[in-house]
């Protein structure tokens, strides 16, 4: 089962589409593994024209993974039962598949590993876990965290993911290890207390990104908020833009609403020098704190500032006292 994209890995989605979208790649098609390893040949498509071929030629790995990067938002073809069945008569399919996966271009990972975890098929999930476990090739490991941060977790997954969470020194393939720290289940106490005291260390790491992703699942793990609070507030003033929105997106994990988060985002909301997409993330996180009339009115301001002309209605939410 596909995980809950999360509030940055929608901005990251969306990003993904538009940069795919634009470019309009066909992957070279291929029915070997040896082709699949051919280099992307450019070619103006249309969705309707994948999704009219996309059955008839279910072997073709390109095809399948270029209507999910284009067209996201569409029926999912991972969901027909038909289609599933053909794949798995297909043996060649899943390892082209995973080759394209590791050779695509970054801005194309993203959708493409999420119909891969959609497809929520054993060989994908243990070549993953064996991707994950190559602490030679950091490149090779790199993408299987990837994919498992995309996959619901289970023991395996998750042991293998904070052993290497305390090991790893690479910063790329770290960062995918965080976000595939997903706390399904009510942990053993000490497996969370290991979680939390290693993600409250790696808010402080030199990498933006795995602060960003740190954060997110620090609000998560840390439900007894031994770090959490501190942390965000700590990088809702970061340097880096990422990492602020990661921040903004985490007060809602397990309802971050201490008054100091509550000014820090008003603060951000009425900020005309933060990143658009930042201040409307302040905004959009604001809904849910108790605003006295000072509040509201810094938080209607910025509102009409901000969506001004977007269709949104600043009119809708009234101050508390």
């Amino acid at each position: 089962m596909i995980k809950n994209v999360s509030f940055l890995e929608k901005k990251k989605f969306f990003h993904a589409f538009i940069a795919v979208t634009a470019i309009n790649v066909l992957l070279a098609a291929t029915h070997t593994t040896a082709n699949a390893e051919a280099a992307l040949q450019p070619k103006k498509i249309s969705t309707q024209s994948v999704e009219k071929n996309i059955y008839k030629n279910v072997s073709d790995a390109n095809l399948i993974i270029q209507f999910q990067s284009i067209n996201w938002k569409a029926k999912n073809i991972a969901n027909n039962a038909n289609f599933l069945e053909r794949i798995k008569s297909s043996p060649n399919l899943i390892p082209s598949m995973l080759k394209h996966f590791q050779n695509a271009a970054e801005d194309v990972k993203f959708p493409i590993s999420h119909f891969l975890a959609s497809l929520n098929m054993p060989e994908i999930r243990s070549t993953a876990v064996k991707w994950a476990n190559n602490s030679v090739d950091t490149d090779q490991q790199r993408h299987g965290f990837y994919l498992l941060s995309r996959m619901r977790s289970d023991e395996e997954i998750l042991n293998l993911s904070v052993n290497q969470l305390y090991l790893q020194k690479d910063e790329k393939v770290l960062e995918h290890i965080v976000w595939s720290l997903h706390r399904e289940q009510v942990p053993h106490p000490d497996l969370a207390t290991k979680v939390v005291n290693r993600l409250n260390e790696l808010t402080r790491h030199a990498s933006a990104q795995v602060r960003a992703a740190s954060i997110q699942r620090l609000a998560d793990w840390d439900r007894e908020k031994r770090f959490v609070e501190e942390r965000l507030l700590a990088l809702l003033s970061d340097t880096n833009t990422e990492v602020r929105v990661s921040a903004i997106g985490a007060t809602s994990i397990q309802q971050q609403n201490t008054p100091e988060i509550k000014d820090r985002l008003l603060a951000i909301a009425k900020d005309q020098t933060q990143d658009a997409f930042e201040r409307q993330a302040a905004i959009m996180n604001l809904d849910r704190f108790y605003l006295n009339k000072d509040d509201f009115f810094v938080y209607k301001n910025s509102y009409k500032d901000i969506f001004e002309g977007v269709g949104t209605n600043q009119d809708e939410r009234k101050p508390m006292n």
